[in-house]
């Protein structure tokens, strides 16, 4: 039983159901994203590893220099192909009639540059594994259909057919994001069709919300279950916490970045001339926490003041404010559900991924911000708790981790 993702609460999966914690064949395969975090704070990755109370093995010592290598060169002649046969057939990036040469070509190029590289890598590592790992009966992740892991399960059925592929929904879904967004024709039921005339899937999908649910029926074509968030039971993860020291008195406004939309955030923010007024505290998202505040950090010449808090998670910080400011982060749900107000921000230049029926207000432009942010405590409107958590998580009663297991169960 392989568990990949670091997010996964092991106490949910683990602690409480004692007839799978005892089973030892259980463990843990993990694939290192940032090798220099990695090197310079292994021995920190040791103690959180030996958390797990299982075996684990790191996915990156299964590929080797020589493989990495070819990969490259080949990517690199795959490149120089493309290149020149798409240059003189501009029709193949017409959409409806348009033109889209100009925006879509060089992003394809750019494809080129690491993320066709660092797929192949994590597939080819992965092959290998379960060259070794014949018995290998279920296989959890997070990938979902996330294009550069879509390989993944076409590589593990290659080399272990007998291998049952569990994903989970990792987080928010919309029909907006592209990876969301599939043609039915392109997916089968049958395994061994998969990789050649049809897109690899999972062969079973573990979901919370309504809204991928509705997603998942118009295309994928094997079985889903609705059994919760395992990191997201909102009433059990989110504690007190009194290690806030923030000016009394003042509006706490979270502002809390997700990967991609930090400078649309700080455009908006640097408009704000009375920080003063508020206790802003900046909350971004942990895969990218310090690069983000190298970016906010840009707010003072804007005599923009915030507070950061980097040992506290943002569900935590959340507790402790008044508004919560996102772009594309699902922290805005969480914040309606808790009786929080929560404003999403946009721009017209940007695609929106989230849905705009969302019961959550969108602001568009400065001057909507800033007369928002004047006025937000008089804004605030009751809203159906429970239809939102239902829409978006299925339940939060702190049983998703059972669902788990006897879905499992039946599989």
């Amino acid at each position: 039983f392989i568990l990949i993702n670091k997010n996964l609460s092991v106490d949910r999966l683990y602690g409480k159901t004692p007839h799978y914690n005892e089973q030892k064949e259980n463990f843990y395969l993990i694939k290192i994203e940032k090798y220099k975090d990695f090197f310079l704070n292994k021995k920190n990755y040791q103690k959180k590893f030996s958390v797990l109370k299982k075996d684990y093995y790191i996915l990156d010592h299964h590929i080797t220099l020589l493989e990495i290598l070819r990969i490259y060169f080949f990517c690199y002649k795959v490149f120089l192909f493309c290149t020149f046969k798409f240059l003189f057939k501009k029709k193949v990036f017409n959409i409806k009639n348009n033109d889209c040469f100009n925006i879509l070509f060089p992003l394809f190029l750019f494809s080129f540059s690491s993320s066709i590289q660092r797929s192949l890598i994590t597939s080819t590592a992965l092959a290998n594994f379960f060259k070794n790992k014949k018995k290998t009966s279920v296989f959890v992740n997070y990938l979902e259909f996330n294009p550069g892991s879509v390989s993944v399960n076409y590589f593990i059925r290659k080399y272990n057919q007998k291998t049952k592929i569990i994903s989970l929904q990792h987080a928010y879904a919309s029909k907006n994001m592209l990876f969301y967004s599939n043609n039915s024709k392109d997916f089968t039921k049958q395994n061994y069709l998969e990789g050649r005339k049809f897109c690899p899937s999972p062969d079973y999908y573990f979901i919370f919300s309504e809204n991928l649910k509705n997603l998942l029926s118009k295309y994928y074509k094997k079985k889903f279950f609705s059994i919760g968030s395992l990191r997201s039971d909102l009433n059990k993860r989110i504690v007190k916490n009194n290690s806030l020291l923030l000016p009394k008195k003042k509006p706490n406004i979270l502002i809390a970045p997700s990967i991609g939309d930090e400078n649309l955030i700080f455009d908006y923010l640097k408009e704000v001339k009375n920080s003063e007024k508020y206790n802003f505290i900046i909350s971004p998202h942990p895969t990218n926490y310090e690069n983000s505040l190298i970016k906010f950090k840009k707010l003072k010449k804007y005599n923009f003041k915030f507070y950061t808090f980097k040992h506290i998670s943002t569900q935590n910080l959340l507790i402790k404010s008044d508004l919560i400011i996102c772009s594309l982060s699902s922290i805005a749900i969480d914040a309606e559900i808790l009786s929080k107000d929560s404003i999403r921000l946009v721009s017209g230049q940007l695609p929106y991924y989230f849905q705009l029926n969302e019961p959550i207000k969108i602001i568009k432009d400065y001057k909507s911000f800033l007369n928002y942010l004047k006025n937000f405590k008089k804004n605030k409107k009751k809203k159906s708790v429970n239809k939102l958590i239902k829409f978006y998580y299925f339940k939060l009663d702190n049983k998703s981790y059972k669902r788990f297991w006897n879905n499992l169960k039946k599989i």
